[in-house]
């Protein structure tokens, strides 16, 4: 009875699965207490020489259930996920301690900066399918028959661009037309963004022929010898997160 009390009678604050949900201002807190435990873990981590591998396993699931309120968090755990495979996961000793690399610990002080933002609070209105505000289309061609190049437009503003690749890039082997076709897809958002027309709380659908670029719009999944993919999409989460407004895309 106590228990129903106090989790099943109506109210406008309520703590569900460790979030609190704010009904009447349509928002999502992490509570303070789980904030000054995480950032406290994190500051162990950062600051020593070595961890326990069972506080890094539990510190990365912590940053991935924070993805469930800020969705392009996940575009900053692709590191920690490769060292995790690396050192073995789950069958590690937990007990045994591990050498954190340095650019793990940097994606660990962005993180910092990133609970911050759940802890003071997220519009729900990021976390739902609803309609966008704002349509973009991108493409890119990497065909040598001198119209290789990419470019984009957006239907809400107006803008167009595009980019004629010199011959250096049309013909090169090592730079692939999935990667050219997301990087078309963030650079058209990115100039939206860069004149002020993405307000809070908008709703934006990127569209793309390339089922690839698709996915990594959504998530990171990239290992150390893609770099140009990884700033991509840091790039992109780092305007989303800023500029609170939510990204979907589709093929």
């Amino acid at each position: 009875q106590n228990e129903f009390l106090a989790e099943g009678t109506p109210a406008e604050l309520q703590t569900v699965l460790g979030w609190i949900l704010d009904t009447r201002h349509l928002l999502v807190k992490l509570p303070q207490d789980k904030f000054d435990k995480w950032i406290k873990d994190i500051d162990t981590i950062i600051n020593g020489k070595q961890c326990q591998w069972k506080l890094f396993q539990t510190v990365k699931g912590r940053l991935n259930h924070c993805g469930s309120t800020i969705p392009h968090l996940r575009h900053f755990l692709n590191r920690m996920h490769e060292f995790e495979t690396r050192q073995g996961g789950n069958s590690r000793n937990e007990n045994s301690f591990v050498r954190v690399p340095h650019d793990i610990k940097e994606d660990l002080a962005l993180h910092k900066e990133f609970l911050g933002t759940s802890r003071d609070s997220v519009s729900m209105n990021l976390l739902t399918a609803r309609r966008p505000t704002h349509v973009f289309a991108s493409d890119s061609c990497k065909e040598t028959n001198g119209l290789a190049g990419m470019g984009g437009y957006s239907v809400t503003s107006g803008r167009a661009w595009r980019f004629k690749f010199p011959d250096h890039v049309a013909n090169s082997p090592h730079i692939s037309n999935n990667l050219l076709e997301y990087m078309a897809t963030v650079i058209t958002i990115w100039i939206d963004h860069l004149h002020g027309d993405i307000p809070p709380d908008s709703s934006l659908l990127s569209t793309t022929d390339n089922s690839s670029a698709v996915g990594w719009l959504h998530k990171s999944s990239f290992r150390n010898y893609q770099p140009g993919h990884e700033k991509i999409s840091r790039h992109v989460a780092h305007m989303a997160i800023e500029g609170r407004w939510a990204l979907n895309a589709q093929h």
